[in-house]
């Protein structure tokens, strides 16, 4: 019904899909009671991003995965991802006439399936235009192409980061005077000044989520958190764009008591590199529930993980 209604009325299109996710909102307080409370939470805390993303464009930021977002949630802006928006439209199985869409604006079909679908659902009018974006050139070559383009169709403003491919103290301190123009740009955009006690206490949950996700991969060695490979996107966008957040830093917490509860594990234990594909079905298939193997880490969101933040810095 939203694949269709969507050429026709891309805004009342909207509508039917915010209501179907509000009502899957609800229906996830009940049919995740028997996992590990981490995968319920998880769930229902990105199904109200999405809600908020779409529902409230003029407080929401679109973001590239790898953007530090705890200015952002310092300003009280929603920020969201282009991969995070398009893997549910994904999974509402609505996603065909975007991706015919990004294709007749002349998106290569080898672009990524998730920036094609967003982009095709942007340039439709299902997803509105958010306050701003930022991007960056990390680490996926689509944030090149879909950013610009919807920045000039949107008519929004923008902050790129570009980061340069050497790792050395030079680049090092350019990132960090981008990001501190970043937060100046978040102020300007905004009109309001980022209050650096809320920001400070955004970089501290920013820790304390990956002490307790350090935690959680640790027990992870001998023991296996149940679940789906979609609970593990959960996961990554989790200590991505609402890192930093109240929501995140009780999502990892729960995620270290959860998986330690859990019986020694002795089956395969398989650590993930880059995006899952979810929605495949014979990888759901294999994984989802089966108590003889589990993803036990995600390279995706270990990286922001790694190094301790430090809210005094």
């Amino acid at each position: 019904h939203v694949s269709t209604l969507a050429g026709k009325d891309p805004v009342k299109a909207r509508r039917l899909l915010l209501t179907g996710y509000r009502a899957n909102t609800l229906m996830l307080k009940h049919t995740t009671q028997n996992q590990p409370s981490c995968r319920g939470e998880g769930a229902i805390t990105l199904m109200k991003l999405m809600i908020e993303a779409l529902s409230h464009p003029q407080n929401a930021a679109m973001v590239s995965l790898f953007i530090p977002c705890e200015p952002l949630l310092a300003a009280g802006i929603t920020p969201y991802s282009v991969e995070s928006i398009a893997a549910y439209l994904l999974g509402t199985h609505c996603e065909t006439p975007f991706q015919e869409l990004a294709a007749e604006q002349g998106m290569p079909e080898t672009l990524c399936s998730y920036h094609r679908t967003f982009f095709g659902a942007a340039t439709n009018g299902l997803i509105p235009p958010p306050a701003f974006m930022l991007y960056t050139n990390l680490a996926c070559d689509g944030n090149m192409i879909t950013f610009p383009a919807l920045q000039d169709q949107f008519a929004i403003p923008s902050f790129f980061i570009d980061v340069p491919c050497d790792h050395t103290e030079d680049a090092v301190a350019d990132v960090a005077g981008q990001l501190r123009e970043m937060v100046t740009f978040i102020e300007d955009t905004t009109h309001q000044k980022i209050d650096p006690a809320a920001l400070k206490k955004a970089v501290r949950r920013t820790r304390l989520s990956q002490t307790y996700y350090q935690t959680a991969l640790a027990v992870s060695k001998k023991r296996r958190l149940p679940g789906s490979v979609t609970d593990e996107m959960y996961t990554a966008l989790m200590g991505r764009c609402m890192l930093g957040s109240p929501q995140a830093l009780d999502f990892f917490c729960t995620m270290a008591r959860d998986i330690s509860e859990q019986p020694v594990f002795t089956g395969k234990r398989l650590v993930w590199i880059h995006l899952i594909p979810n929605m495949q079905p014979a990888l759901r298939q294999i994984m989802n529930d089966n108590p003889s193997v589990c993803i036990t880490g995600l390279e995706l969101c270990y990286d922001s993980m790694l190094i301790p933040a430090d809210e005094n810095d």
